[in-house]
């Protein structure tokens, strides 16, 4: 597939630091891929075999009949498009991707019209293993999935139809094989979206997004019950799309503290 100068899917830049802190980085190189219509990457990881899988969506790679679907693009080292795959119909937009101990990767993501949470699974040659969906009545989004520390696989993302609010924070613990182990819903009666989740440390989860148009913070322990959510923000509306676990905070002075690591 050769890259499209009229559209960007995806630009991935590697930077070379400099010996400064404040050093310009210099650019090694990009790619764009995609085709005639929309297409959309959403996540990026670096495989195992020191290639890339990029996900998320396409209107110009389809399946007859088809309006959108989940998009993998796989390249290796240099950015050099390998192949693509494009998924069923049930499929609209991926919004994450984790690689699997076998050189697979699933890709989670939402069905098409946001109906439920959808879960692909691949071999290392991007064949189809299985799909999953989750949800209910409503619409559900996964915007994140993690390989948990225990061999198994979390999804997070949103819920409309479990939970106390219009919309709220859900957590899925699955299995390999994508079968359910439990789920947890966190929020109260407002809306609550959750747009990244991470384990952490101590076996627990951490989830962030937006509640009473703030930024949101929940941590969970190990079996996704919730310990405490916090909110941040002003009196407009404030939103979290991204989380990170800090290596331990060093305090060197009260009003300075570094990070290890």
């Amino acid at each position: 597939m050769k890259p499209s100068t009229s559209l960007l899917l995806a630009a991935l830049t590697l930077l070379l630091l400099g010996t400064t802190a404040f050093a310009q980085p210099d650019s090694l190189w990009s790619r764009t891929y995609g085709g005639s219509s929309a297409d959309i990457a959403s996540a990026v990881i670096q495989t195992s075999d020191g290639g890339y899988a990029i996900t998320g969506y396409t209107s110009s790679f389809l399946e007859p009949g088809a309006i959108g679907s989940f998009w993998l693009v796989k390249a290796d080292e240099r950015g050099d498009s390998l192949w693509s795959r494009t998924f069923p119909t049930e499929s609209g937009a991926a919004y994450s991707i984790v690689e699997t101990p076998q050189r697979g990767l699933m890709i989670a993501g939402n069905a098409y019209f946001g109906v439920g949470m959808y879960l692909t699974a691949l071999d290392e040659n991007g064949e189809l293993l299985w799909n999953r969906m989750y949800g209910g009545d409503s619409a559900e989004q996964c915007h994140s999935i993690v390989r948990t520390m225990d061999g198994c696989y979390a999804l997070g993302g949103i819920s409309c139809s479990f939970g106390s609010g219009d919309a709220d924070f859900w957590l899925i613990k699955i299995n390999e094989n994508g079968d359910s182990l439990w789920s947890k819903t966190i929020g109260d009666s407002a809306t609550d979206r959750c747009n990244a989740m991470i384990q952490t440390r101590d076996g627990g989860y951490a989830m962030a997004g937006e509640s009473h148009s703030n930024f949101s913070l929940a941590r969970l322990d190990q079996n996704g019950d919730s310990l405490w959510m916090r909110y941040y923000g002003g009196p407009r509306i404030d939103n979290c799309n991204s989380l990170v676990q800090l290596t331990t905070v060093r305090k060197i002075h009260p009003a300075v503290a570094v990070t290890d690591g």
